[in-house]
C-alpha cells in the first residue's frame, strides 16, 4: 500500500504542477497582450500629442512671423518720413547757408571767379556734412530696427 499511495501522490504533484505552469503561462500570454495593447495605445497617444504639438509650433512661428513683418513694417514707414522730414530740413538749412554765404561774399570785394570757387568749395563741404548726417541717421534707424526686432 505505502508504495502504491505515494506513487498516486507522485502522480497527483506532477499532475498539479503541470496545470499550474499550463496557468502560468495563460497568464503571462495574457499579461504580453495586454501589453502590447498598451505600447500600440501609448505609441498612439504620443503621436497625436506629437502632431498636436507640431501644428501649436507652426501656428506660434506663423503668428511670430506676421508680427515681425508688422513691426518692420511699422518701423520703416516712421523712418522713412523721419528720413524725409530730416531731408526736408536739411535742404532748407543747406539753402539758407548758401544764401547767406553768398550775400557774404557779395559784401566783400572780390573777383567773381574766385568767388565761385569759394561757393563751390563751400557747397562741397556742406553736401558732406549733409552726407554724413544722413548716413549717421540711416546707421541709427538700421539699429533701431534691428533691436526692436
Amino acid at each position: 500500500g505505502y508504495k502504491r499511495l505515494r506513487r498516486d501522490h507522485q502522480a497527483a504533484l506532477v499532475k498539479l504542477e503541470e496545470g499550474c505552469r499550463q496557468e502560468m503561462e495563460k497568464h503571462k500570454q495574457q499579461l504580453d497582450r495586454e501589453y502590447e495593447t498598451l505600447l500600440t495605445q501609448f505609441s498612439k497617444e504620443l503621436e497625436k500629442l506629437q502632431l498636436k504639438h507640431q501644428e501649436e509650433l507652426g501656428k506660434q512661428l506663423k503668428m511670430n512671423i506676421n508680427t515681425e513683418k508688422k513691426l518692420i513694417k511699422e518701423v520703416t514707414s516712421s523712418q522713412e518720413s523721419e528720413r524725409k522730414s530730416f531731408e526736408t530740413k536739411m535742404k532748407q538749412e543747406y539753402k539758407l547757408k548758401k544764401e547767406r554765404w553768398k550775400k557774404e561774399m557779395e559784401g566783400q570785394d572780390t573777383p567773381k571767379s574766385q568767388r565761385n570757387q569759394a561757393l563751390s568749395l563751400h557747397k562741397e563741404s556742406l553736401k558732406e556734412m549733409d552726407a554724413q548726417q544722413t548716413e549717421q541717421l540711416q546707421r541709427l534707424q538700421k539699429d533701431q530696427l534691428d533691436y526692436q526686432i
